[in-house]
């Protein structure tokens, strides 16, 4: 009950037959695969910037309410408690930055 060598060399030479045949397949799949990792590399930079972009917007965005809060804290203590009320209700992330100024 052994195994039939000349079978195993038949199976290896099929093996082989095969990868030399598909061997322009499997570059060209390697080839796509490497163009997807570079895609996906540049869509995550793109990601990253994207990201930054919104929290420089929310900078901006801060730094105007900031503007507009020390105009109405110069106005009169109502406009300022109703603003900021309003900007802790709108901007969750920044209302605790109001309990600073």
């Amino acid at each position: 009950m052994g195994v039939d060598p000349s079978q195993v060399r038949s199976s290896i030479n099929n093996i082989i037959v095969y990868l030399q045949r598909h061997a322009k397949s499997f570059n060209g799949m390697k080839k796509r695969l490497q163009n997807t990792k570079e895609r996906l590399q540049k869509t995550e930079t793109d990601i990253a910037m994207s990201k930054m972009l919104v929290m420089a917007s929310d900078v901006a965005d801060l730094y105007i309410r900031y503007c507009a809060l020390r105009v109405l804290r110069s106005r009169g203590i109502t406009a300022w408690a109703q603003f900021t009320n309003e900007l802790r209700v709108s901007s969750p992330l920044f209302g605790h930055s109001v309990e600073m100024l």
